[in-house]
């Protein structure tokens, strides 16, 4: 198989991906596993690739896929203009690779946040 199943059927998986999606873009973190946060790396590049155009075709597109307003929203007016010097196409291996390094190194950036607060808070409670 071309991609994982998480141990769900497919309309689970939609759900699951479309949920850390829409929240991914509205709190621009998330906490999630290794796994699916590589299975919706795809995902978020295509849906930024969509805000990028800015048109009313492609923000339905991404509306029927987020079903959130809100994130809808924020993805267009605030996180695709940050992209617009990046290219994201799915087509170019050499885009492809900087697209899941520059993911990985966001998402490792957040995660050693996350842990140094976890750490800090374990450090205060213990005392």
């Amino acid at each position: 198989m071309a991609y994982r199943k998480l141990g769900r059927n497919s309309s689970a998986r939609k759900a699951l991906f479309r949920s850390i999606l829409t929240s991914f873009f509205k709190q621009e973190r998330i906490e999630t596993t290794a796994t699916k946060a590589k299975e919706i790396s795809g995902l978020a590049a295509k849906l930024i690739t969509l805000a990028k155009q800015g048109d009313l075709h492609s923000r339905r597109q991404v509306l029927a896929f987020l079903v959130d307003e809100e994130a809808t929203k924020k993805l267009f007016d605030e996180i695709a203009p940050k992209y617009t010097t990046l290219e994201f196409t799915s087509s170019d291996p050499v885009v492809a690779m900087q697209q899941k390094w520059l993911f990985w190194n966001w998402f490792n950036k957040q995660r050693l946040k996350l842990q140094r607060r976890l750490s800090l808070q374990f450090f205060y409670k213990s005392y």
